[in-house]
């Protein structure tokens, strides 16, 4: 056996075998490399695509983190412009319920209009007109007794007074009010007593009578009043304060007595009862509604001060079973040193308590048209508004035979002539022309209103349906005059509540 032959074979088996092996693990190393290569390449590649996402969403993110900061700025304006749309509605809100509370209250009136210039009013009232006036039933002597309170009042819408000038006032004469409590017939005024008392609302406050002679009564009533603390009142020589407010119950002071009266109570404060009707609690205004009366009887005859220097007297009459109050002071000049004056519009005249209230409303707006009269050559020229069949004019001239127009040196006769705007017929008679209750002089040397001359009248004068005449004593004297009139005759009105 030749074993070096041998031996050869089996190394060169060797060697190939190695030979193929590293052929083999030489090609998988590549091919590894290859892959990992490959692999390195697709990681690049998505890092790449990701870093490419990730700019894109930081871009978005500042496009969104921008449109936020828009829309918060936007919001911010919104915010700012619906807080100035709030408060304007918020006025506007007062401002409805402002106008709606002055509607209600104007409402509430009981209005007496078209009212003439210069002349009178006479007015009464009950119940059916004003509802705080009574009608209806008391108690007395284990009887009904028919009860019902009236309201008058008279008066005059006054012009030409002394400063009057052009103005309308409301004026009143003594007992130009009375507010009245009349019983039937059937009262047995002899039945009232200490034990057997008469008791019913007077002025909106109860008032007990003991005793009713002739035209005299003794009377024991209450005063009813609101207080907030701090205020005080003084009735019959004492004096009252209010403390604190609770809420249901106040702190009350009278004279040097000192108590806690619950709502609903009555606290006798030596011999001064306090009744506390009613509490309106508030943290910040809080008020106390109380009925003071003490043990004391009053005289009281028909003609004396209701009250100390009170613009009302008592009026008693037993026959007619009437108590009541009337005016005892005249309201009808003008002048600084009197406490009373005729009363300009808004002006008003309230009785105690406020329990009827009338106001002066004043005359109605009117336009007015001027007319200026003036001497030119032997007639009284007129200028104004004229209107004469189907032709208006503006310059027209009157003599004793009549009303003409002129076309150049023409004067031509008109017939039915009016002031454009009234519509009131003016026209000549005997030496003047005349027109509503107005004279003029063809002369301009007087012009008489209601038959009363304005030769002296100094102020600037109206007549019942409104005109104005200005300043007439000095036109006069100049020969000349001015004229305002309404386009509806003026009206002047009165309200209650």
């Amino acid at each position: 056996m030749d074993y070096k032959k041998i031996g050869a074979i089996v190394l060169g088996a060797i060697l190939l075998i190695a030979a193929l092996g590293f052929g083999i693990s030489y090609v998988n190393e590549k091919n590894a490399r290859e892959a990992q290569i490959k692999d390195s390449q697709v990681i690049a590649d998505q890092l790449e695509s990701l870093q490419n996402a990730n700019d894109g969403l930081v871009k978005d993110l500042e496009t969104v983190q921008e449109n936020l900061e828009t829309v918060n700025n936007t919001l911010g304006t919104k915010d700012s412009e619906i807080e100035v749309l709030e408060g304007q509605v918020s006025d506007l809100t007062e401002q409805l319920q402002a106008e709606e509370e002055v509607v209600e209250a104007e409402n509430s009136k009981y209005v007496e209009d078209e009212l003439v210039l210069g002349g009178s009013f006479d007015f009464g009232y009950s119940d059916k007109e004003l509802e705080q006036l009574f009608d209806g039933q008391i108690e007395f002597a284990d009887e009904d007794v028919d009860v019902e309170e009236f309201y008058f009042i008279e008066g005059v819408i006054a012009i030409n007074g002394n400063d009057f000038e052009d103005n309308a006032y409301m004026t009143l004469q003594k007992s130009g009010i009375v507010y009245e409590v009349v019983f039937d017939d059937s009262l047995d005024t002899t039945a009232i007593s200490d034990d057997e008392t008469l008791e019913f609302d007077f002025l909106g406050n109860e008032i007990e009578v003991i005793s009713w002679v002739g035209d005299e009564i003794v009377v024991s009533y209450g005063n009813t009043q609101f207080m907030a603390k701090g205020e005080t009142l003084e009735y019959d020589g004492h004096t009252l304060t209010i403390g604190n407010i609770y809420e249901d119950e106040v702190l009350i002071t009278v004279d040097e007595i000192t108590e806690v009266v619950n709502e609903g109570d009555t606290e006798d404060f030596d011999g001064v009862e306090v009744f506390v009707e009613s509490v309106m609690y508030d943290e910040e205004n809080s008020m106390v509604k109380i009925q003071i009366a003490g043990e004391v009887e009053t005289t009281i005859e028909s003609g004396d001060e209701f009250e100390e220097d009170s613009i009302w007297n008592w009026y008693i009459d037993e026959a007619s079973r009437t108590i009541g109050i009337e005016l005892n002071t005249d309201f009808d000049e003008i002048d600084d040193d009197e406490d009373y004056q005729a009363i300009m519009p808004g002006g008003y005249v309230s009785l105690p308590n406020d329990f009827v209230v009338v106001f002066y409303d004043g005359i109605t707006e009117e336009d007015y048209s001027d007319y200026d009269f003036e001497l030119d050559e032997g007639y009284l020229q007129m200028k104004g508004d004229f209107d004469a069949g189907f032709e208006s004019y503006d310059i027209l001239y009157a003599d004793a035979s009549g009303i003409y127009e002129k076309d150049g040196d023409d004067y031509n006769l008109l017939s039915e002539v009016t002031l454009s705007e009234s519509e009131i017929e003016i026209e000549v008679v005997g030496d003047a022309v005349e027109f509503d209750d107005v004279v003029v002089k063809l002369d301009l040397s007087d012009v008489i209103v209601n038959g009363a001359s304005l030769v002296d009248a100094e102020d600037n004068y109206r007549n019942s349906y409104g005109m104005i005449f200005v300043s007439p004593e000095d036109s006069l004297e100049d020969e000349e005059m001015t004229i305002s009139v309404p386009e509806e005759a003026i009206e002047a009105s009165i309200s209650l509540e």
